[in-house]
């Protein structure tokens, strides 16, 4: 997953957004293993990071798949005729202390 790998320049050969079709890419900028975090940016793609629409949410690479916050802008991403308001809220790490509370 490292950005430049052979891998990655292979799999984005062409760009990854496919005409016709809405790319959506929600991340959280505590990721530790997606690096950088902004990697995954395409053209094409609308791209959400979490934490700069709620900075209370401390979701990484785990707990984003539970996180309600990130839930909320999948849930309107898949369903734009009725859009839900995004609330903001403290999410805590799947593991370890809210970066920066050490």
């Amino acid at each position: 997953m490292s950005t430049g790998s052979p891998f990655m320049q292979k799999m984005r050969r062409g760009g990854v957004a496919v005409s016709g079709s809405q790319l959506h890419e929600h991340r959280d900028q505590y990721d530790q293993l997606v690096r950088p975090y902004p990697s995954g940016i395409e053209p094409g793609m609308r791209n959400i990071t979490v934490q700069s629409k709620c900075a209370q949410d401390y979701s990484e690479h785990f707990e984003i798949a539970a996180d309600p916050v990130a839930a909320a802008y999948v849930q309107n991403a898949l369903d734009p005729a009725h859009p839900r308001t995004v609330a903001c809220m403290l999410v805590l790490p799947y593991e370890g202390p809210p970066p920066g509370s050490r």
